[in-house]
């Protein structure tokens, strides 16, 4: 990615592991977990962060 920043995928909403609780916010480098509430960023760690924050 240019810049080295990674953005929020809409396709991970479809996947079996994220459906129930990730969801996109207003900043297209953050995800949000619904289950903590809490955003997660990935702006540097793209969808490894949102595995990291679901383990």
């Amino acid at each position: 990615m240019p810049g080295g920043k990674c953005v929020f995928n809409p396709l991970w909403l479809n996947k079996q592991n994220y459906k129930t609780w990730l969801s996109s916010t207003n900043d297209k480098h953050k995800a949000k977990c619904s289950l903590c509430n809490k955003e997660i960023d990935i702006g540097r760690m793209g969808e490894y962060a949102v595995k990291a924050h679901m383990q």
